[in-house]
């Protein structure tokens, strides 16, 4: 074979530099996702379809959340605003949700309270006021005087954890037998009755969802910094608001915000709301003197002493 002249060797080199970059750009193009059309923005991590589950192994209280959601940053600022005032939002809450009244065919026809998820063994109960669920006097189911789904995440006319139906009501009986303001509380034992995505059949509302611990006891009782969220029933999104709780009675302490209207009944206080899950200890529903207030700027919520940790523990052996 005949020697190749410097022309030629200069320009083999120029040819083999070429097809080297080329390759080395499209092993950096497939790391990054096969085609730019298909690869998010920075900041903005891809959508995933609502009610999706992670690979086995996730943390139980952020299966199914949907990714790129964030908390509230009403919820998680470094303090409560001057004169604060609610804020609707559609973020990282999932296990708070609203109470639906049913219409003849059995199927949500309006919601009419707030409730939430508490952690307990089976994850399968609720928190809410128990006026929005037991009428007192005569102890019957209220629901807006019948049968309700608790709808956990709801927003915007969707139910992306299907919805869940009581299985047992508990009240304290101060509360159904007189209507006594600090026990206005109540603990619901739940079953699905409809999921929300595939995959969601099966699960425990609290392994969907996630849910808070509750703060049992005067230390958890005591004025401080909480985050109150509620549904009212003029709209089709929570609310939520930061601002710090007083002391109402013995018993009973006050939030001030303005927008609670109707519906945010039953609604949790959590204190100490973590900015990744969301979640934070239970200290209250908004609830006790008024039902709640008869304000949308003042609220109030019984203190969870030790009738209402038996209250709980007995909605656990329910469960």
């Amino acid at each position: 074979m005949s020697r190749l002249t410097g022309r030629q060797l200069r320009g083999l080199r120029r040819l083999l530099g070429v097809a080297v970059v080329a390759v080395l750009l499209v092993v950096v193009f497939e790391r990054m996702g096969g085609s730019a059309s298909s690869t998010p923005a920075a900041g903005h991590p891809a959508p995933t379809p609502t009610g999706s589950v992670p690979s086995p192994g996730a943390d139980d209280r952020l299966r199914g959340l949907p990714q790129g959601a964030r908390v509230p940053e009403a919820l998680v600022a470094p303090s409560p605003a001057d004169s604060p005032s609610a804020v609707p939002f559609t973020g990282l809450m999932p296990q708070v949700g609203a109470l639906f009244s049913l219409d003849s065919n059995g199927q949500p026809s309006r919601h009419f309270c707030t409730g939430s998820v508490v952690d307990s063994p089976k994850g399968d109960v609720i928190a809410t006021a128990a006026h929005c669920v037991i009428d007192p006097g005569g102890g019957q189911q209220a629901g807006s005087k019948g049968a309700f789904d608790f709808v956990p995440g709801y927003h915007d006319g969707q139910s992306p954890y299907g919805l869940w139906a009581p299985v047992e009501v508990l009240v304290d009986p101060r509360w159904s037998g007189g209507g006594n303001p600090d026990y206005d509380i109540a603990f619901v034992v739940l079953r699905q009755v409809r999921p929300g995505a595939p995959g969601q059949s099966g699960r425990s509302l609290q392994a969907l969802v996630g849910a808070d611990p509750i703060g049992f006891g005067s230390a958890d009782a005591e004025p401080g910094v909480v985050g109150a969220i509620g549904y009212p029933v003029s709209a089709d999104r929570p609310i939520a608001c930061l601002n710090a709780t007083r002391p109402y009675n013995p018993n009973q302490s006050e939030f001030d915000c303005g927008g609670f209207e109707n519906g945010s009944s039953g609604g949790p206080l959590l204190r100490g709301i973590s900015p990744d899950t969301g979640t934070g200890t239970l200290v209250g529903v908004i609830g006790g003197y008024q039902e709640g207030g008869d304000s949308a700027d003042v609220s109030y919520a019984a203190h969870l002493g030790p009738d209402i940790e038996a209250l709980y523990r007995r909605a656990v052996a329910v469960s």
